[in-house]
């Protein structure tokens, strides 16, 4: 099956009628759920295969005997937010979907079916679910930001978490938590854009440590000897190898 370019809002509606419909509960994760989740799944600083992420989102009994190509369809575009996801992460280019919007009262976001807190649940469930390996790559000179994004990224999940973040940070005194979350939501664009690229400079970091050539303990020809004779190796020690 030939999947599109894009992301489009027909796969969107496919999406969301299908992890929206009745009986579905415990069976699938939401549509932007599935969306946050996969947002973290994509910054991993390990590639995730979709075979590990697919049964996350949709259980195996979630399709039940939803017919072949109606299931097709719901694969089908739920690799292609994967695509796009990834697309937007790798180019710095990344933007909430349709279907995952902010509501214009930002205590509003709160709600059990505000988008942005599915997003939020599905962002921390990503996370928790890739605990280990955020935990083992991400160097001790990022903790700090990535610990700042997660809050930022995390932050419309639970009303109860994000009122003692408010008052835990000092700015009880100076605002109101909806000014708190009045703020975030317009950060939220810039954060989500900070946390992809802090994924990349893990990404290179790994990189650059696996591509590093070894050092090797093998002395050179014209280096001092280690034998501490003053001579060059060639004229010393290694003449005793031969």
């Amino acid at each position: 099956m030939q999947l599109p370019l894009t992301f489009e809002k027909r796969q969107a509606e496919i999406l969301q009628t299908f992890l929206a419909a009745p009986g579905r509960s415990g069976q699938s994760v939401t549509y932007c759920e599935a969306v946050g989740f996969l947002y973290v799944v994509v910054c991993s600083p390990e590639m995730i295969n979709p075979s590990e992420w697919l049964p996350v989102i949709i259980s195996e009994d979630a399709l039940g005997d939803f017919e072949e190509q109606k299931t097709q369809e719901v694969l089908g575009a739920l690799m292609s937010l994967y695509n796009e996801l990834n697309r937007q992460v790798q180019e710095f280019d990344v933007s909430l979907p349709s279907g995952c919007r902010f509501h214009d009262n930002p205590e509003g976001n709160f709600n059990a079916d505000a988008p942005m807190r599915q997003w939020c649940r599905g962002f921390v469930g990503g996370h928790q679910w890739l605990e280990d390996v955020w935990n083992e790559h991400i160097p001790e000179a990022m903790l700090d930001e990535f610990g700042a994004l997660f809050v930022a990224l995390s932050f419309f999940a639970d009303r109860e978490a994000a009122a003692e973040l408010h008052g835990e940070s000092g700015d009880a005194e100076e605002g109101s938590l909806a000014e708190m979350a009045a703020d975030l939501q317009t950060h939220f664009p810039a954060a989500m854009a900070s946390f992809a690229q802090l994924s990349y400079d893990i990404q290179s970091t790994l990189r650059e440590q696996t591509q590093a050539p070894a050092r090797s303990n093998k002395t050179g020809r014209n280096e001092p000897c280690p034998c501490g004779s003053g001579k060059k190796y060639k004229k010393c020690c290694a003449l005793k190898l031969h």
